[in-house]
Formats: C-alpha cells, sequence, structure tokens
C-alpha cells in the first residue's frame, strides 16, 4: 500500500527525540510514503522548560535542506506541534510572526499543572481526569493558531491502565461532541494519531466511534500521523489508521500547503 503521508514527526529539535531530520526522511521513503511533516514540540508553558530555545530559523532551514535533498523522491513539509494554544495566543502569535508553516498541530499535554500521567490521574476519579482534559481540549478547539488538533483523546493512554477503565466515546459523547462542532465551526479539523496502537491503547486517537461521529455532522479535514519519536516507532499503524479513516465514510485525507488545505483521495 502506498501511504499518503505521516503528519506527526518528532526529530532532535523536540526535547524527547534524537533522530536526525535527513534519517527521518530517509526512512519514510523507505516505507513508501508520498509526503511528510515535522511537527517538533513548541510549547510556551512554563512547565516545558526543555523547549525555551528553540530556533525555529533553524528548524526551518534543516527542514528546507531535506525538502531540497529528497526532491522527486518525497514531499517534506514543515510543521509544529503547539502546547496548550488557547492558553498562549498573543504569545504564539508573536513568535510565528515572520515564519512560514505548512501544517500546526494543536495539543493538550498538560492539565494546569500536571502533565498528563499518573501524577495527574492520582489526583481524580476516571471520569473526572476525562472531563477535565475534554475541556481543555474544548476550549482549545475553538481558538487557534493550528490547523488540526492533536491526539483528541489522549487521556485514554494513561486511564486505561491506570485505573483498568477504557475511556469510550459513549460515555463522553457530549463532550466529545463539543470537541467535533467546534473543530467544524471553526474552519479546523484533527489527526488519526496511530500512536494508541503501541501504546496499549488498541485504538488510535481517537478511535473509530469518533470518526464516525464526525464524519456524520460533517466534518472533513482528516490528517493522518504516527507520532513517531523514534526511526523505529515511524510510519507505526499508518496502514490501520488508513483504513479506520475509510470505515468512517472517509474518502480522502487532509493535506497542507502553506497552511492552506487540500484534499487527497484515498
Amino acid at each position: 500500500m502506498m501511504l499518503p503521508m505521516d503528519y506527526h514527526l518528532h526529530t532532535r529539535f523536540s526535547p524527547d527525540s534524537g533522530s536526525e531530520p535527513e534519517a527521518v526522511c530517509r526512512r519514510a521513503v523507505e516505507l513508501g510514503m508520498r509526503e511528510i511533516c515535522f511537527t517538533d514540540h513548541f510549547d510556551l508553558n512554563e512547565h516545558e522548560l526543555a523547549c525555551r530555545d528553540f530556533d525555529i530559523a533553524a528548524y526551518l532551514a534543516e527542514i528546507e535542506r531535506c525538502r531540497v535533498l529528497f526532491a522527486g523522491e518525497l514531499t517534506v513539509l514543515n510543521g509544529l506541534e503547539i502546547g496548550e494554544p488557547h492558553l498562549y495566543q498573543s504569545g504564539l502569535r508573536a513568535a510565528l510572526q515572520g515564519h512560514s508553516f505548512d501544517y500546526l498541530l494543536g495539543s493538550i499535554h498538560w492539565v494546569g499543572d500536571n502533565l498528563l500521567g499518573p501524577q495527574y490521574l492520582a489526583k481524580r476519579n476516571f471520569t473526572s481526569a476525562c472531563r477535565e482534559y475534554l475541556a481543555q481540549v474544548y476550549a482549545t478547539a475553538l481558538v487557534g493558531p493550528y490547523h488540526c488538533l492533536g491526539h483528541l483523546d489522549m487521556v485514554k493512554r494513561h486511564s486505561t491502565s491506570f485505573y483498568g477503565k477504557r475511556f469510550l466515546y459513549a460515555d463522553f459523547q457530549g463532550e466529545v461532541e463539543l470537541i467535533l462542532q467546534a473543530l467544524i465551526t471553526t474552519g479546523r479539523g484533527f489527526e488519526v494519531n496511530t500512536s494508541g496502537w503501541r501504546q496499549g491503547v488498541a485504538e488510535p486517537y481517537p478511535g473509530l466511534a469518533v470518526l464516525k461521529r464526525y464524519r456524520e455532522m460533517g466534518g472533513e479535514m482528516i490528517t493522518l500521523g504516527s507520532d513517531s519519536h523514534t526511526l523505529a516507532e515511524q510510519g507505526s499503524g499508518l496502514e490501520l489508521g488508513l483504513e479506520l479513516i475509510k470505515a468512517a465514510g472517509f474518502r480522502s485525507v487532509t493535506t497542507f500547503r502553506q497552511g492552506k488545505p487540500y484534499w487527497l483521495d484515498i
């Protein structure tokens, strides 16, 4: 199968990855990818100290070097994964001004002073943990600056093992549908993040039920990403993710060029 995209890739420009961008491109060619987008972490959150020295100019220059190097073999796009964008709108706009990005992801990794994980979950019961996380996702679904929402229901990554309970769309339908409607209304979409399969969740972020409901509500904008931080993770689950997108009723995925969406038939 010719895979259309991987729109969630981390490199040494992220504090949680050591991958070289050129090596990521070479691996994408080996996997038969059509195009990739680098989405290294960009955070203004005061808790993300490791991201303070992010050099946007150097980052974009390296991606441009890869774009030229792999011309004719692979389409290479530049992007960022922005943490908690609803909390830092003015700072983000100032930081990004003067730079051109193909694609921006908006993601929630922190709820208040707690990083999603055992410390966050230990202070809450299952329902409260999920609802507080989804409330932050909803808040960021209403505003920019970004094009697609990252790992919409990632809280289930940790809640599944911590509480021994599965996050089910049916149990949080109201909260999730508010998020989906906000994305549709504001002209944004979300990714199918396939890392859930390798993180013990048995489905991507989000799963088939959410994808189907988004389609029923008129949603059209969907990207596909492995959320890889190593070359070994790269491309993981993308074939399954593409099949899930088709099963939900989509006949295309969304690609981006300088922030403008296009639809690619699948």
